[in-house]
């Protein structure tokens, strides 16, 4: 069958991130839970006053669950920076801490405790990305050594989580 003739078969998935939406939002859905996410990883975006960070975390929120590009989040999210120039990496960076956040969360309800830091292993991965992966899994909800519970540890990071391979816990069950 020609590639233009098949048929894709998504499971009942729908465009957009609704559970990273959602932690971006918050329990309350006015944007705060960016700013949480955020505060577990010890970071500050600079080029946003502290005011309008729930400001950018709903319109992130609502790309996310749109299911936009990075550029159009990007073109949306310019009026709420003070170096409207960063958007696009303030973009990609806080939906990528979004989606990995959602998918330790699904790691949970799915009965995983512990999951492991994938880096690209190439000489662009930065000595943080290095140490996370080095260490092994570690327990949901706990830091990696860098401090970061999930990617990204910095702009343009490009590592991931996995769960701990079955050989990987104790006694290899």
């Amino acid at each position: 069958m020609p590639l233009a003739d098949a048929v894709a078969d998504a499971g009942g998935w729908a465009v957009g991130d609704t559970e990273a939406a959602q932690l971006l939002l918050g329990e309350l859905g006015d944007g705060a839970g960016l700013r949480a996410m955020l505060g577990q990883a010890q970071i500050t975006i600079k080029s946003i006053a502290d005011s309008r960070l729930e400001e950018l975390g709903r319109t992130l929120a609502q790309g996310a669950a749109r299911g936009d590009s990075a550029d159009a989040i990007a073109r949306a999210i310019r009026d709420v920076l003070s170096n409207p120039a960063r958007a696009h990496m303030i973009a990609t960076t806080e939906l990528c801490r979004a989606v990995s956040a959602a998918t330790a969360q699904e790691y949970g309800k799915r009965g995983v405790r512990r999951h492991r830091w994938l880096s690209a292993e190439d000489n662009r991965v930065c000595p943080r990305c290095d140490a996370n992966a080095e260490a092994g899994p570690v327990p949901l909800g706990e830091p990696f050594p860098s401090g970061a519970p999930w990617p990204p540890t910095h702009p343009g990071d490009r590592c991931c989580t996995v769960p701990e391979l079955a050989s990987e816990r104790e006694g290899g069950e």
